[in-house]
């Protein structure tokens, strides 16, 4: 598991959740983005933070930016990751967002195994029959060409578009009393998960 380079995508505008920065949102005392460091950094080699600049500075991981002007989409945090210094020794990207506190602490040992298993470009987890693109582990070669020709044809590319230039493996976790990759996405979203940690 030391080839791995752990990405947190923070760079998204939080427009659901109003002016606020969503990742700075408190569970339990601790801002969201704060939770997944906890959780993701002993499972990866490296962790860096894509973002936009002056945020998340004071958490010394490095910060990696997106080309461009403005938030363009998960996708191209992913692009920016697997193309950025930190990647050049190692061979996977972990990614997940910074907005699920919840996130497993055995999360990408288990893509890794799977990935290797069916000799995948990208493992991605499916939770109750959905997929959930960015709780996934990418092959660095293969993916960063297939990124970059597809953000080339279409700044709006999505990563579930690439997904069908990739071959893909789903692993299917298996359901639990709290979903382990819930989103905080709105006010409501954070309200409902602070209930559900209080009982």
């Amino acid at each position: 598991m030391n080839e791995i380079c752990g990405v947190i995508l923070a760079a998204g505008k939080s427009s659901r959740m109003g002016a606020a920065d969503k990742a700075e949102k408190l569970l339990e005392g601790i801002a969201l983005i704060d939770h997944v460091i906890r959780r993701m950094k002993p499972q990866v080699d490296r962790l860096v933070i894509n973002t936009i600049p002056d945020r998340h500075q004071k958490r010394g991981l490095p910060i990696i930016y997106d080309m461009g002007q403005s938030y363009m989409g998960p996708l191209h945090g992913i692009h920016s990751a697997l193309t950025s210094y930190h990647m050049k020794k190692l061979k996977f990207l972990a990614v997940a967002p910074c907005d699920a506190p919840l996130l497993p602490s055995n999360l990408f040992e288990k893509l890794y195994v799977k990935l290797i298993a069916t000799d995948s470009d990208v493992s991605c987890i499916r939770y109750n029959k959905i997929t959930q693109p960015t709780f996934s582990l990418w092959r660095k070669e293969k993916a960063a060409q297939t990124i970059y020709r597809s953000i080339c044809k279409s700044e709006h590319a999505s990563i579930k578009g690439v997904f069908n230039n990739l071959k893909v493996s789903y692993l299917d976790w298996p359901k639990c009393l709290q979903n382990p990759f819930y989103n905080v996405n709105t006010p409501a979203d954070l309200k409902n998960l602070r209930m559900i940690q209080c009982h």
